[in-house]
């Protein structure tokens, strides 16, 4: 029998499937090397995701199978479409309640058929579960929300990547990529949400009670989370006993109730002081800080937390003064260059900033300061009652200037249309924190610094007010974007000063860039140098942490006691998880600014580098010519919900007839009509797509001409019956390596070509059954069909069509 290290040196190269999965039974955890387990538990993964893969293929294929009723024990038989009894099947059989059933089975049929390249992806063990579930949510065919087309792009883009990202960066990333590529279309389902927003009050099963809102607008949910946050930061400050979640949960109900009505804020907290709730008690902060930051790995709703808002939280004034905090600017004064100037902010005093953990502190006039915890707090000062919260909002200064559709980013909570992200910035002209950042052709940072301009624009009503509390402003641009919007007064309008303040920076920056450094032996990171990894980085670095930078500490990679240098080399954001684990025994290493290597304590080594300041993002499709295929968003009420089984009768489709005799030159009549309703659910896009998955999933080299957005609709749909039935010939009668695919239009035809390899003489003379049907097929479209094989051992089928535009 093999040694445990042959056998481990042995499934690193196999791909998931038996013979992986029989490497694995012979290596129990017990008798693997500790360098070794990791390594084993990545084969595991991926031969796990291999049978998710093939479970959901099983799911599908008993969703078409008929009854068995009057069919032999070895007959396999499938409908042209699913029976309604399937789901029931499959819980029956595998013990689960029906709407566990219900679900899988959708999951499967989204996978399986209308996702090839990522059930190929699943199938090879690329990608796990829950990213095929991120898939399969966004990018569902059966919505009509995207068009064959779209979500092949989107799919050829992201599968590639998903190995390497968390399924909520996956999600992200995929979520920015669908509204830049339809702009319009994703902002009428947006108003189509919002018109039916609404509260959600349901009883829970330990007897209390959830109250929640839905199809709210971000911006404001994020600044009505965010005003939480400070609120219960304050008073957990202030010497209350609960926790934050706690205290969150009391301020919600006290706003929504009543209680609170007319209260300054001073007082919402004086009563909370007062009135705690006997259940609540005293918790350590270590819980308050895990509380708030949620899950690094969740992809779906999370508790109120600054991470997930993305707004400013009194966690960082309760840590020190925020590190990267601009010079003040003054209020009401207007520049030179034609914009506002804001100088709302107070400075802040000097103080610990957020590296390591030091002492309470709180900024000179915060609105609502408990001042020190205990019993003897003093009076809260300097209120302003009616002032919203501020959020971190993320965006292009050129989707702010309205030219492209680039959706922005609050950050924490997700990408947001231009629209939202336009309406976030006016309403936080005055008292967010406004900076910018200049990013190279990849998207990652060059220079970032603070912004003291604004744009100078008035508040009509029909616009929300300028002026919040707290959060934050980023403009992100390119060279090339702030050379031609520097070099075109008349295009930036009253953005004009703002972008004059931007190119002067630029035209400063290398003495920026040594400021960086300018104190290396400092024992914290502050002023410019902390805002430039808090941009740089985005995000805490350990890995598949995604907690802002912002709500993270500036650990130094090597230790400040150790001698390391407080520069951007030697500087990284590091979340209450990640900060701690230098002294659990792994190390950390900067072999140039932004990039991290982890060497785990099991000796395994993870390079990280935090996201693109601006991602990459498809370029939005043109108009589509004529009517759109997809449901007007702005009227479709969603797909209808679909009764149970149980509750209408059943349609079981009849048993297929017996196949044909070997002899019988022309097909029954009933296969012919199966073929044209099996063409009600192909399409060449689709199609397409398949067979790129089947072929490389066989190992068998594709090239690709022309494509099937030349030909018109009802060309694609035929056209898409025949891709299919010439890839049934490719991989059932043939063993090619070789396989080309040729789409043109040529005198008004659509023109299909598929040519392989590895036939051998002999092999391929003559219809069979299947190419007889597609040649009936394609007559009664007026097409026609030519097959047959070629001297040099390859197999051709060409296809003809008129009227390619149809």
């Amino acid at each position: 029998m093999p040694g445990v290290v042959e056998l481990i040196d042995r499934e690193v190269g196999l791909p998931p499937g038996p013979q992986l999965s029989a490497v694995l039974a012979e290596l129990p955890w017990s008798r693997v090397p500790n360098a070794r387990l990791v390594e084993v538990l990545q084969a595991r993964s991926r031969q796990l995701a291999h049978e998710q893969a093939n479970v959901w293929a099983g799911m599908a294929e008993i969703a078409r199978a008929v009854p068995v009723a009057g069919l032999s024990e070895e007959a396999v038989a499938r409908a042209g479409d699913d029976v309604e009894w399937a789901s029931h099947e499959i819980a029956a059989g595998l013990t689960w309640t029906p709407t566990a059933a219900d679900r899988e089975l959708d999951l499967a049929r989204v996978v399986v058929r209308g996702l090839p390249l990522v059930f190929a992806a699943l199938e090879r063990g690329l990608i796990d579960r829950g990213k095929a579930v991120v898939f399969a949510d966004h990018l569902d065919p059966g919505r009509g929300e995207l068009t064959p087309a779209q979500i092949r792009r989107l799919c050829e883009r992201f599968v590639p990547l998903a190995s390497g990202w968390t399924a909520r960066r996956l999600a992200r990333r995929l979520l920015a990529a669908i509204v830049a590529i339809d702009p319009q279309f994703h902002r009428r389902r947006y108003r189509r949400g919002l018109r039916e927003r609404g509260v959600v009050l349901h009883l829970d099963r330990d007897g209390t009670a959830t109250l929640s809102g839905e199809g709210l607008p971000p911006d404001e949910a994020a600044a009505a989370a965010a005003r939480l946050d400070r609120l219960a930061e304050a008073a957990r400050r202030a010497g209350h006993p609960g926790r934050l979640a706690q205290i969150s949960a009391d301020l919600y109900l006290g706003m929504l109730d009543g209680s609170f009505h007319g209260l300054t804020e001073a007082q919402i907290l004086a009563r909370l002081l007062a009135r705690p709730r006997p259940e609540d008690s005293d918790a350590p902060s270590t819980g308050d800080i895990a509380e708030a930051g949620g899950s690094d790995e969740t992809a779906g709703a999370e508790r109120t937390g600054a991470e997930r808002t993305g707004a400013e939280s009194t966690r960082a004034r309760r840590d020190g003064p925020d590190p990267a905090a601009p010079e003040p600017a003054g209020a009401g004064k207007h520049s030179a260059e034609g914009c506002d100037i804001d100088e709302t902010t107070a400075p802040a005093p000097a103080g610990r900033p957020v590296d390591d953990h030091p002492p309470e502190d709180h900024r000179v006039g915060e609105p609502t300061d408990p001042g020190p915890a205990g019993p003897n707090t003093r009076r809260w000062r300097g209120e302003r009652v009616g002032v919203r919260e501020g959020v971190e909002v993320r965006a292009g200064l050129a989707t702010l200037l309205g030219c492209d559709q680039r959706p922005g980013e609050i950050p924490g909570l997700g990408p947001v249309d231009a629209e939202i992200a336009r309406t976030t910035v006016a309403r936080q002209r005055r008292g967010a924190r406004w900076q910018f950042a200049i990013v190279d052709p990849a998207g990652y940072l060059l220079l970032a610094g603070p912004l003291r301009h604004r744009p100078r624009t008035g508040d009509p009503p029909s616009r929300p007010p300028g002026r919040v509390r707290g959060g934050v402003v980023e403009l992100h641009l390119t060279l090339a974007e702030l050379s031609r919007f520097a070099a075109d007064p008349d295009l930036t309008g009253a953005w004009a000063g703002l972008v004059t303040e931007i190119a002067g920076r630029w035209a400063q920056r290398h003495r920026s860039w040594r400021e960086l450094g300018n104190n290396p032996r400092a024992r914290y990171a502050r002023g410019a140098l902390a805002r430039h990894v808090q941009v740089r980085d985005r995000s805490c670095v350990g890995p598949g942490c995604d907690r802002p930078a912002r709500r993270s500490q500036l650990d130094h990679t090597v230790d400040h006691v150790r001698g390391g240098r407080t520069v951007e080399t030697n500087i990284g954001p590091g979340c209450w998880r990640h900060h701690p684990d230098k002294d659990r025994g792994w190390r950390l290493f900067q072999p140039e600014p932004g990039v991290f290597v982890w060497v785990s304590p099991l000796g395994r080594v993870y390079r990280t580098r935090g996201a693109p300041v601006r991602p990459d993002l498809p370029d939005p499709d043109p108009p589509p010519e004529g009517a759109d295929p997809r449901a007007d968003p702005d009227t479709d009420t969603g797909r209808p919900i679909d009764l149970r089984i149980l509750w209408r009768e059943a349609r079981d489709p009849a048993p297929p007839p017996p196949p044909p005799s070997d002899d019988e030159e022309e097909p029954p009549l009933s296969e012919v009509r199966s073929l044209v309703r099996e063409t009600r659910h192909t399409d060449l896009v689709t199609e397409l797509a398949g067979a790129r998955a089947v072929l490389d999933s066989a190992g068998v080299e594709l090239s690709l001409g022309g494509s099937p957005d030349t030909v018109g609709p009802t060309a694609r749909n035929v056209l898409g019956r025949v891709l299919r039935e010439a890839m049934t010939n490719v991989l059932r009668h043939a063993e090619p390596r070789r396989c080309t695919i040729e789409i043109a239009v040529a005198e008004g035809d659509a023109r299909l070509r598929v040519v392989n390899d590895g036939v051998g003489p002999g092999d391929g003379a003559g219809f069979g059954t299947g190419l007889i049907a597609l040649e009936r097929y394609l007559r009664e479209h007026s097409g026609r069909l030519a097959a047959g094989p070629g001297p040099d051992g390859t197999f051709r089928l060409d296809a003809v069509l008129p009227g390619a535009a149809r």
